[in-house]
């Protein structure tokens, strides 16, 4: 349960699989969940009653049922190609139930020469493998090791899947139903900015800790790169630290965007509501504008776009309307021609530093 002083901590809920002896081979099952308010205080009720809460996809694995059991790093495979910056990833793999006889698991690719497997534990580790064999009291857990092979021809990305078989006199997995693994594979010779998301999403609160990502180019650019970021209002930047290294070394960097404009507009200072800027004939999104954008006018301070409401006599665009964010303020003055210059967050990359995280 949750209270007034525990409601933001995490509280970590253990699923298991019930043993059921039934043939039923590998499923997804969802976990619901309902809200149950115990609070005298009837803003409570008011603002939880009724709350979704989304369901929990589980993956259950049969152990009645011959298969291989695939277990990947961050829930997903994926490699880049090259030598310099090359990214290469690790999966796990074990039968499902412990064999009776040998069993020899062959893996067949539908793509050539674009991805290989590795088992860095054997007595060959530099040695692509394309089968593995499991016996009775030899089940344990295999970390295998794939990478891409950098075949010097631009391509777009790709999924590589990899299938693998059963061959046994073991009857569980003489009939065994293929298993399949897709491993995203990038190429090293088209421009591409990967993203990685830590633990597989970015999830953001008011008041909490936030969340990160990280950001790589796939190749060595030869000049300096800058990927901008663009938030829609709702979120906020607040640093850019290489992964791995301790010392404070933060890449956000604080840019312009684009040229600056010359404008006329009218402003507006509203009392207790937001602050306008006003343009007649023409909108704020041609010029570049939207929800969330960072700007300034005549070199002053930073301000936020909030909103953005165009006014239409029929087809013709009488006006627009950027409503600034709460913190924005602007003078009064009619068709005052100002100069307005968009602002953004970016992290930069050049010849040095483009495959650091």
């Amino acid at each position: 349960g949750f209270t007034s002083t525990t409601w933001s901590i995490p509280q970590t809920v253990l699923v298991k699989a019930a043993h059921d002896d039934v043939l039923e081979g590998e499923r997804k099952v969802m976990v619901s969940h309902s809200l149950m308010i115990v609070s005298p205080n009837a803003a409570d009720n008011a603002a939880f009653d009724g709350v979704a809460i989304p369901n929990v996809e589980v993956r259950v694995f049969d152990d009645d049922l011959g298969t291989l059991l695939i277990r990947q790093s961050d829930n997903s495979t994926r490699v880049l190609e090259g030598t310099t910056g090359a990214i290469s990833d690790t999966y796990e793999v074990k039968l499902s139930v412990d064999p009776t006889e040998a069993v020899m698991v062959s893996f067949e690719f539908d793509a050539l020469d674009q991805v290989q497997v590795f088992d860095l534990s054997s007595s060959t580790p530099d040695i692509p493998i394309t089968s593995l064999t499991f016996g009775p009291g030899d089940n344990n857990w295999r970390t295998l090791t794939i990478k891409a092979v950098d075949d010097e021809v631009r391509e777009n990305t790709n999924i590589v899947k990899i299938t693998y078989t059963f061959v046994s006199a073991d009857p569980v997995y003489d009939s065994a139903l293929p298993v399949e693994l897709d491993v995203r594979v990038f190429d090293n010779e088209s421009a591409k900015v990967l993203v990685t998301e830590s633990d597989g999403s970015t999830r953001v609160v008011m008041g909490g800790a936030g969340d990160d990502y990280t950001l790589r180019l796939v190749s060595d650019p030869g000049a300096d790169v800058y990927v901008n970021l663009y938030g829609d209002g709702q979120t906020i930047f607040t640093g850019a630290q290489t992964v791995g290294i301790e010392e404070p070394d933060d890449r956000l960097v604080w840019r312009d965007l684009g040229d600056a404009q010359i404008l006329t507009v009218d402003l507006a200072t509203n009392g207790t509501a937001a602050d306008t800027l006003t343009l007649t004939g023409m909108s704020w999104f041609d010029v570049g504008f939207s929800i969330g954008t960072l700007f300034t006018v005549d070199g002053g301070t930073t301000l936020k776009v909030n909103n953005i409401t165009d006014t239409w006599d029929g087809d013709t665009l009488v006006s627009s309307t950027l409503t600034l964010t709460s913190d924005g303020a602007v003078a009064d003055s009619a068709a005052t021609m100002v100069t307005l210059q968009r602002k953004t967050w970016a992290v930069m990359f050049d010849s040095s530093n483009w495959s650091q995280e």
